[in-house]
């Protein structure tokens, strides 16, 4: 599939040199940012390549426009290595991918076109934007960023670590993580508080028969498990301290050994840690490793609260409608539930709909949903243990 490349730099030779680079790309060249942005907005390219530098743009906010575009465009940003501090931001949230000066052509070049294909190959799959919208439904601006980093990160090996309150959503994230890359291989939850200390390492990296008491056959561990495919580690935040150094190990060798043998196992898993602990705050009481936490901290997706993003409660509302049975919310009522601030996020929201459901399943006007209907469910809420995703 021909590609559509906009160059934005001021300088003719980029242009010249990437056209001789991308022969079977049509190609779009703008001197200036202003340019570019008009040109991008009226062709849509798959691809754009921009000199920081050479325009002497005010960063970060002029890539916004491209960086809103994200899945259906690749942006390189081609940087003086002095101004690696500017592009923080949008490198830890994947929105671009970052090339230094001096630029060599070639190290551009096997970039640009393992990131098209990478991307061809999850665009091109039907309802990848649906899909992320659907199932991490929100149109604040923060669940634009979660959504843009499940999809730059879903492609890549390495460990995502997931963050946010209980209640938020971390297990969908990490589901939508595995069916955009690895969804034809297994997806496995463990929940690290269940893991107690003395059958932990049995459970994750598996046993020869014979090992220990009740061990009768051979048997794989979670990890091994779950080869070719992701391994969700709930809860990582409770894992016991002397299990810490050992999975840190698997993350480093990418192999396994099972408790009684020494034959090391290769496992092609991918790792995702989720939890609603502070785990800076874990390290400064020695009760979670610092070499783990920056091990699993390469890739990292944190879920605000529901609190901090009122405007996602409507859609979450529609969300979780019943399709045969919906519901007309008054302002009062719509207001109310935007304005509450969601102890449990969206887990909590989802249970109240359900009263709020039944009540006004039994109202004079049914289907119509109340200030008073809203009142009297978060009245009669049900405060849940705090643990899980």
């Amino acid at each position: 599939m021909m590609s559509c490349l906009l160059t934005i730099d001021r300088h003719h030779a980029l242009h010249i040199a990437v056209r001789e680079a991308f022969p079977l790309c049509t190609h779009i060249s703008a001197y200036s940012l202003s340019s570019g942005i008009k040109l991008f907005s009226k062709h849509r390219p798959d691809i754009v390549l921009f000199n920081m530098h050479s325009t002497g743009a005010d960063f970060p906010d002029a890539v916004l426009p491209f960086v809103h575009s994200f899945l259906h465009t690749s942006l390189f940003i081609i940087h003086k290595p002095q101004q690696i501090q500017k592009i923080c931001d949008l490198a830890l949230i994947g929105a671009a991918y970052f090339i230094p000066l001096p630029l060599n052509m070639i190290q551009l070049k096997e970039a640009v076109l393992k990131t098209t294909y990478r991307r061809q190959e999850s665009v091109c799959e039907p309802g990848v934007h649906d899909m992320l919208a659907r199932e991490f439904a929100g149109i604040s601006k923060v669940s634009d960023e979660v959504r843009l980093r499940i999809f730059r990160y879903a492609p890549l090996p390495d460990a995502v670590l997931i963050t946010g309150e209980t209640g938020t959503g971390k297990e969908i994230i990490a589901s939508l993580l595995h069916r955009l890359s690895r969804s034809q291989h297994p997806f496995i939850t463990v929940n690290c508080c269940a893991l107690s200390s003395h059958i932990a390492e049995s459970e994750l990296f598996g046993h020869q028969r014979g090992s220990f008491t009740g061990a009768h056959r051979d048997r794989k561990g979670y990890l091994e498990e779950a080869h070719q495919g992701t391994i969700l580690l709930d809860e990582i935040g409770d894992m016991d301290l002397a299990m810490q150094p050992k999975l840190l190990r698997i993350l480093e060798t990418r192999r396994v050994i099972r408790v009684g043998s020494s034959r090391s196992i290769p496992v092609d898993t991918r790792i995702v840690a989720a939890t609603n602990q502070d785990l800076a705050e874990l390290m400064n009481r020695n009760s979670f490793r610092s070499d783990l936490f920056y091990r699993i901290h390469t890739l990292h997706i944190h879920i605000p609260p529901l609190r901090e993003r009122p405007e996602d409660v409507p859609i979450l509302i529609h969300h979780f409608s019943l399709p045969d049975y919906p519901l007309d919310f008054t302002d009062q009522a719509m207001r109310m539930l935007m304005d509450y601030p969601w102890p449990g996020n969206v887990r909590e929201l989802k249970h109240a709909l359900t009263r709020i459901r039944i009540m006004a399943q039994y109202a004079p006007c049914r289907r119509r949903v109340t200030g008073a209907h809203v009142q009297e469910a978060l009245n009669s809420r049900i405060y849940l243990n705090p643990e899980g995703t």
